[in-house]
């Protein structure tokens, strides 16, 4: 137990001197000054000023001056390796008899068990009684225990010869620069502090004695007992350090070093400033309170220390309790909204939105806000646990396959939810320019690109070193309708072989071939292979033929049964469709005919008849 205590209490016993304060009479009369000053022996002073003289009889007796010079010598001493002695200044020239009689007296008094002081600095007195009253009562006869040195003086100024005059002040012919109200005041408010700081230190040991007792209770072993145990204990521990006063007296200190550290804030300060007694002051109170400090922060340990086990207990209890109610949240949303679920693979972007909001809204949501509640319990778990211990905890690992489960099965629904709703906006995309690309003749333009094998034809070098108008119009169009980025149709094939659904696979699949083939035809700059463009004239002879029969379709409903659903489309609906003045193809032939017939026209052989379908 004296181990916490021992920097506290050995500041004490160096800082607080044997003596109390003396009174504050005694402080307040001036008759008698300590004012920091020092003489030639490096001896600190005592001065006796002329104006407070005739308070020395009146309102003091000698042996209140002699505690007030031996309180100041012995606070000086505190901080000195050697002892030193004091020496005394008296200006007697204007003395009256019983003034130099309690003067004489209090030298007397003073050397009476010790030697205390060293040097008598006397201005001597001008009345001739008082210079025979003085030379009578320090006379060897008189005062043969006494070896301090004596100087007369005739004048004020001969005392610089023996006392430097920074150390003297004005009345006695220095600029020594002393306030006594501020004197005392500093005097008051540090012996304050000094006197609380040894109230604390005196009642710290039966503080430490309670903690010691209260960390040898047995621990309750169910979680409302320990519950009760650690809250009530905290309660006590919480007045016993209110009763101690250790952290008013850290705040005590901090506002005492922050004046020293800036005496221009407070006038008793600013006016000790620079003395002796500041600076020791300052240097005592600076590890002052590094040792509160150091008390306050061993206290606050010791307490951990006690209370470790048991509040470890009872953080576990707790996560426990978290960990069971956690549980069984999961388990009732498993079993009442996952378990039921079905997944629907929406037909169209909207539907899939909408699945998509309501699922996050109504499982996703607080099915992730139970994981963080569960890995927060399990975090916390692992950091105040070894693993040995944790592998004891049946609950935690009953918590983590509950919460993997649930993340799986969130996850995956989540996701497809999700592969549709995606598959959708990249699907109509990518259908929109699909659908405007064929509904205009750039296919056919691009027959003039046709090349067979590999031999330029005479239409090719006459348009040699010329950019075509189609080209222009082409170029016009894809800047106002930009293809789908390959990254965007690559995505939608994965999403088509991710989606559970056979339709969907096969429509995503074959619309990002067919954008993937028809960008590669519109954006190149030479001639475009023959399959390629092959497959897309059946597009879009497919696309416009299943237009018109639509159209049929709704025009004749009423006629249904008696039309023949095979009628081909006229030139003037297919050229609707068309930006351009020239047809897709003629619609009595077939893709491939028309494209034979005019890769013939130019030489090229009639090879072209046979059709890939485009699935």
């Amino acid at each position: 137990m004296s181990r916490h205590t021992t920097d506290v209490q050995e500041s004490v016993q160096e800082y607080v001197p044997s003596l109390p304060l003396p009174a504050d009479h005694v402080l307040n009369s001036g008759a008698v000054l300590f004012p920091g000053a020092f003489d030639q022996h490096g001896c600190p002073l005592i001065v006796f000023p002329v104006e407070g003289q005739g308070k020395l009889f009146s309102e003091l007796s000698t042996a209140e001056v002699v505690d007030f010079i031996n309180y100041f010598l012995c606070l000086h001493n505190k901080r000195q390796e050697k002892e030193s002695l004091v020496s005394v200044v008296a200006d007697l020239r204007h003395a009256s008899l019983p003034a130099t009689r309690f003067i004489a007296e209090t030298l007397l008094l003073l050397e009476l068990h010790k030697r205390t002081v060293h040097s008598v600095y006397i201005i001597q007195p001008k009345k001739k009684d008082v210079v025979k009253l003085l030379l009578k009562l320090l006379a060897p006869a008189r005062c043969h225990a006494a070896s301090f040195k004596k100087v007369f003086l005739k004048e004020i100024s001969e005392l610089s010869t023996y006392i430097d005059r920074s150390q003297l002040t004005a009345s006695l012919g220095g600029y020594l620069i002393y306030c006594h109200q501020s004197w005392v005041a500093f005097i008051k408010e540090i012996d304050a502090f000094v006197q609380e700081f040894l109230s604390v230190v005196q009642r710290l040991p039966s503080c430490i004695s309670t903690l010691q007792a209260l960390s040898r209770l047995p621990l309750p072993t169910t979680f409302r007992e320990l519950q009760w145990f650690c809250s009530t204990n905290e309660a006590k521990f919480q007045q016993l350090r209110r009763e101690l006063g250790l952290d008013e007296l850290l705040r005590h200190c901090e506002s005492v070093v922050e004046k020293l550290r800036h005496p221009e804030k407070e006038l008793c300060y600013q006016e000790m400033a620079g003395t002796a007694l500041f600076t020791h002051t300052t240097f005592d109170m600076l590890q002052n309170h590094s040792r509160i400090t150091a008390a306050v922060e061993k206290v606050e340990l010791l307490w951990q220390q006690a209370f470790s086990q048991a509040r470890l207990q009872l953080q576990v209890f707790q996560l426990r309790e978290d960990a069971l109610q956690v549980t069984e949240q999961i388990e009732i949303l498993l079993q009442e909204k996952l378990q039921p679920y079905k997944i629907e693979i929406a037909k169209d972007a909207a539907k899939a939105a909408m699945l998509v909001s309501h699922f996050e809204a109504s499982i996703h949501t607080p099915a992730m806000a139970l994981v963080r509640r569960a890995e927060d319990v399990i975090h916390t778990l692992a950091e105040i646990l070894p693993f040995d211990g944790q592998s004891r905890e049946r609950w935690a690992l009953d918590l983590e396959r509950l919460k993997e489960k649930l993340c799986s099965a969130v996850h995956f629904i989540f996701q497809t939810l999700r592969a549709v709703s995606n598959y959708h906006h990249y699907f109509n995309k990518a259908n929109s320019w699909y659908s405007l690309v064929l509904c205009e003749n750039f296919l056919q333009e691009l027959l003039s690109g046709v090349n067979v094998d590999g031999v330029p034809t005479q239409q090719q070098r006459r348009n040699w070193g010329s950019v075509p108008a189609w080209r222009h119009k082409l170029s016009t169009f894809l800047k106002k309708n930009p293809p789908p980025h390959m990254e965007e149709l690559v995505h939608l094939a994965h999403l088509s072989n991710v989606i559970p659904d056979d339709a969907v696979h096969q429509a995503g699949k074959q619309m990002s071939q067919r954008c993937m083939t028809l960008r590669k035809l519109l954006i190149s700059s030479g001639p475009v292979a023959v399959g390629h463009l092959q497959q897309a004239l059946q597009w879009q002879y497919e696309l416009l033929w299943g237009r018109q029969l639509n159209q049929s379709s709704a025009d004749s409903a009423t006629n249904r049964t008696a039309k023949d659903v095979q009628d081909r489309p006229s030139e003037s609906e297919l050229s609707k469709c068309e930006s351009g003045k020239e047809a897709a193809s003629p619609l009595g032939t077939s893709p491939s005919t028309a494209v034979s017939g005019m890769v013939s026209a130019e030489g090229k052989p009639p090879s072209l008849s046979s059709f890939d379908s485009g699935f």
